[in-house]
Order: structure tokens, then C-alpha cells, then sequence
């Protein structure tokens, strides 16, 4: 027969304020510390971690990151364990030109890499073979290209134009020309459409499966630099000192701007495996972390340079962080996870103790106490069951309920609450009451039914208490009082919802309106011609 399951608390997760989250963050990025770093002829001007962990030679989990530093494209392969040791590398691809971007594919079996001469190189990342070379789609210089979810490939170049490769044929499928006014710069897939920016300062959605005009366009208000998938339907650009994040919905205001977010221009940005974070190195050589969940710079030192960083990287398990420079340094920072020490005995046990009496004939003087030889040490030690489990075990729900109520926590009263509704119990423990025993859970009732955490379990009790108990009422004047004020509470906490709720929408309409209002003075300003002085 199995061992009887204790009831199962849930205590509500701690409120923490603003000011708590951002210093737990800052102290988490704060213990990001260098690892090693890797020397480079040429800038490092991309760097991408593998989808996943693969094993390594010893069979240790590694992960996978792909390097572009002049004409070399290097895959190195860096320990997952608590240690991040110096990284073995390896050259893929064999490239004419300056390699301009890199990209994993999905199942990250292969690489995309985009050089100075308009090419796109599709190489195998575990043998470093060139398998296709796609040159008969740019004009110019090769700025970015990735890969998309039907595994083609998309690129953007100097010459305004975005491609669309098969991948399998090598092929331009869909030729996209002055996708842009200027340098078209970045590119990469949110929500099944291709995003695109550019120098002309917007981006722009694209849907390749019809026409060559864009869906929708974005405006950045400056040269337009980097642009990053941020979540299912969110996406981040960066030109300038500014970021924004942008809703695919939404194309007349940004989710949120983060202004004046480094001291130069912003040259790379990196989203974190939980898409919670916005990572951002600058060209005044600051790497700075954002929350995408309220907005907020919660690490404005992650790592500090000397020169100029041209690219990050995240890994997947969030515990690496790579930066590149435009003096050819690749610095890897980790997160060291901390060693638990074991803590076994190693005292004997005092004097005058029962346990130093009958340490046995296996005792040597000066031995530790694994050693030990102790009456009993064999027996199994149960921990009692709480008087409400006992109670529960037992099938008895009213008293497994009054033994909850005797402790005074409301933890422990909700948690059998919601034990008694699991096991189809609780209207049984809640009927065939008298005074003496109800008054104690209208009074439970009374007191936390208003509180967010308990709730919703609270409300459903509330209303089998005034189904079994409301025939009753008037004949006790103070369970009266109490039903009274079960009733005031929830009236209060309801009208005070819909008061948010009102705030709420009006806040809304404030918004969308500032966001017309913005929109028409920029659009004006946009027709306002300039006036010619003459004579």
C-alpha cells in the first residue's frame, strides 16, 4: 500500500517590486565574468550561437557558435558544463571576400554567410563544405541574409534590393528591387513575413508569396541599423542612440522606445532564449540588457569595452554571452554556476551522549563518522503527517477543514480547500455545521475573499456557503454580520474592477488618440514644401 500524499502548498510567488526585479538582474548580469577570449586578424563583425546543444569529442555538451572575421568564417565549440574553457575552432566555407553576416538554420546543420561581393555562401557546419553559392542576385555588397522557415534563404544588399534563394536549386525565386530609398542593412522573419531596414530609416514587412509591395512599414526616424525578432509577432530596430520594439499590428507607434540607449550609435542587438531580454552592444563600447516585459534597462554595464562592439550573442541556456569587437577580440563572458559543497557529518558525537555509548565494536579512535556504528541507525525516521492530513487520510473532510482553520494560515486553509474540491469533498466538509463551527470559515471567508491570491478559490466557497447556509439567515445575528460582510467585500472588489477596467479603456482611447495626433503632424510636416526666397 502506498504511503499517503500530504496535502500539496502553493504559496503565492513573493511581490516584488520594480526596484527588486532590476537589482536581481543587475546582480545576474553583474556575475557574467570573462572566460576567455579569441584574437582575430580582422573585426569581428558576426557571431551567431547553433540551435540546441551537440557532444563534443568527450561527449560533454557543447555549444556551437559561428565567428565572421575578414575571409574566415570559424565554428567553435564551447563547454556547457560549469566551466567555459578556451574554445576549439575550426574554419568552414571558402570565401573571396569580407564575410559580412552569419546564420544558422533551424536544425543547425548549416550555415548561411553573406560576403562583400554579393554572394551567399550555404555551408555545411559539421564538415565546413560549401554546398551552394548563390551569386546571381545582388550587385553589391551582401549585408545580411538568414534563413527562413521553409529553410530557403533571404538576403539583403547594398544595391536597395532583398532576395529570395531556393536553396535547393540555388535559384533566385522572388527579386525584390528598391525594397529601399538606401542601403538596405538588415533582414530577418517575424510572424511568417520577412522584415527588412534600411539607412532610408523604416522597416518595412514583406509577404514573399505575393506581390513586391511591402505590407507594412515602420518608421524609425533615423539610418536604420540592425533589425531582431523579439517573440511571435514582435520585432526590434536599432539606428542611432535609439531602439524600438515594434508590434507586426501596429504600425503608427512603437511598443516602446528606449531613448538615447547608448552614448554612440547601437551596432548589434541579441534576444535572449526566454525572448524576455534585448540584448544591445554600441560602438561606445557598452553591452547594456533590457526587459521586453515591462520595459525597463535592467543591466546598464553587462560588459565594458575599449573599442567599439560590433556584434553579441546569447546562448541558448542564457549562462553565455559573446561579444565582438572592431579590433578583432572575441570575448566570452559565462556565468559560473555556483558548487554546492557536500555537507556530511564529519564531527563525533560528544561525550556523555547515548550516541558515544553505543558507537560499537567497528569504532577506531581518530575515525570520522561514516565509521560509526549506531543502535538503530537503521530504522527509518517518518515525519508525522499535519493534522489536517491526518484528518484527510482518514476521509474526514470537516475535521481534516477545522484543523486547517486552527492554524491560521491561509496558505494551508486554501491549500485544503482546493484538496477537498480536487477530491469532490468539499461541500461535504462545509455542510451539517452549527454556530460554533461555521462562524470560523465565514470568518476565513470574510477576511481574504477580496485578496488576488486566494480568490479564486475563496469566491467558488463563498457562493456553496450562501447555497447551504442561506435558508438560515436571520436566525444567528453574527453569522448575519459576517454573511454581510462576505457580501460588502466582493461588491467592493467588483466595483473596484470596473472602475480599473473604465481607466483603463480611457487610458486606451488618451493613447490611440496621441497616436493620430503624431501621426497627422508627421504626415504634415512630410507635405509641407520648402519656400523659395527670391526677390
Amino acid at each position: 500500500m502506498s504511503a499517503f500524499k500530504r496535502t500539496r502548498l502553493t504559496p503565492a510567488p513573493p511581490s516584488t517590486t520594480l526596484q527588486q526585479a532590476e537589482a536581481s538582474e543587475a546582480r545576474y548580469w553583474s556575475r557574467v565574468k570573462a572566460a576567455f577570449s579569441v584574437d582575430f586578424a580582422s573585426p569581428v563583425v558576426a557571431c551567431a550561437f547553433g540551435p540546441g546543444l551537440v557532444r563534443g569529442a568527450d561527449g560533454a555538451p557543447t555549444h556551437r557558435l559561428a565567428v565572421c572575421a575578414g575571409l574566415d568564417v570559424k565554428v567553435l565549440s564551447i563547454r556547457a558544463g560549469r566551466a567555459v574553457e578556451s574554445a576549439k575552432s575550426r574554419s568552414v566555407g571558402k570565401l573571396k571576400d569580407v564575410a559580412q553576416s552569419v546564420s544558422w538554420r533551424r536544425d543547425g546543420r548549416l550555415l548561411c554567410v553573406g560576403d562583400g561581393k554579393g554572394s551567399v555562401h550555404v555551408v555545411d557546419a559539421q564538415t565546413g563544405a560549401t554546398l551552394r553559392r548563390l551569386t546571381k542576385g545582388h550587385e553589391l555588397l551582401c549585408r545580411d541574409a538568414c534563413f527562413l522557415r521553409s529553410n530557403d534563404v533571404v538576403s539583403c544588399s547594398d544595391d536597395k534590393s532583398i532576395v529570395a534563394w531556393d536553396s535547393v536549386t540555388g535559384q533566385p525565386v522572388k527579386r525584390i528591387k528598391d525594397a529601399h530609398e538606401d542601403v538596405v542593412k538588415s533582414i530577418c522573419e517575424v510572424d511568417g513575413l520577412v522584415a527588412s531596414c534600411g539607412y532610408d530609416g523604416l522597416a518595412k514587412l514583406w509577404d514573399l508569396r505575393t506581390g513586391g509591395s511591402a505590407v507594412r512599414q515602420f518608421n524609425h526616424r533615423g539610418q536604420c541599423e540592425v533589425i531582431k525578432q523579439c517573440g511571435s509577432s514582435l520585432f526590434a530596430t536599432a539606428g542611432g542612440n535609439d531602439i524600438c520594439v515594434w508590434d507586426t499590428s501596429n504600425d503608427r507607434a512603437p511598443v516602446h522606445r528606449f531613448r538615447d540607449a547608448h552614448a554612440r550609435s547601437v551596432g548589434a542587438l541579441c534576444v535572449d532564449a526566454d525572448e524576455d531580454r534585448l540584448v544591445t552592444a554600441g560602438l561606445d563600447g557598452l553591452v547594456k540588457v533590457h526587459s521586453l516585459r515591462d520595459h525597463t534597462t535592467v543591466a546598464r554595464a553587462a560588459a565594458r569595452y575599449a573599442h567599439e562592439c560590433l556584434c553579441v550573442a546569447v546562448a541558448p541556456e542564457n549562462r553565455v554571452l559573446v561579444v565582438g569587437t572592431a579590433r578583432g577580440l572575441l570575448d566570452v563572458r559565462a556565468r559560473e554556476e555556483k558548487k554546492h559543497k557536500d555537507r556530511k557529518k564529519t564531527l563525533q558525537p560528544p561525550g556523555g551522549t547515548f550516541r558515544h555509548f553505543n558507537r560499537g565494536q567497528g569504532f577506531a579512535p581518530g575515525s570520522s563518522i561514516k565509521n560509526l556504528v549506531v543502535v538503530g541507525s537503521n530504522k527509518t525516521e517518518h515525519k508525522r503527517l499535519a493534522p489536517h492530513d491526518e484528518a484527510l487520510r482518514k476521509f474526514r473532510y470537516g475535521d481534516a477543514l477545522d484543523e486547517a482553520l486552527r492554524t491560521r494560515d491561509p496558505i494551508i486553509v486554501v491549500s485544503v480547500l482546493d484538496e477537498l474540491e480536487r477530491r469532490g469533498g468539499r461541500r461535504n466538509a462545509l455542510q451539517r455545521r452549527d454556530e460554533k463551527r461555521l462562524e470560523p470559515v465565514l470568518a476565513f471567508v470574510a477576511a481574504h475573499v477580496a485578496h488576488p491570491r486566494y480568490a479564486e478559490s475563496l469566491t467558488g466557497v463563498a457562493a456553496q456557503l450562501a447555497d447551504l447556509y442561506g435558508d438560515a439567515l436571520g436566525a444567528h445575528p453574527a453569522l448575519d454580520e459576517l454573511f454581510a460582510k462576505i457580501s460588502q467585500n466582493i461588491a467592493s472588489e467588483a466595483s473596484s474592477q470596473k472602475a480599473l477596467l473604465g481607466l483603463s479603456g480611457a487610458v486606451g482611447v488618451l493613447l490611440a488618440e496621441n497616436d493620430a495626433r503624431s501621426l497627422r503632424l508627421e504626415r504634415a510636416r512630410e507635405e509641407v514644401a520648402p519656400v523659395d526666397d527670391e526677390g
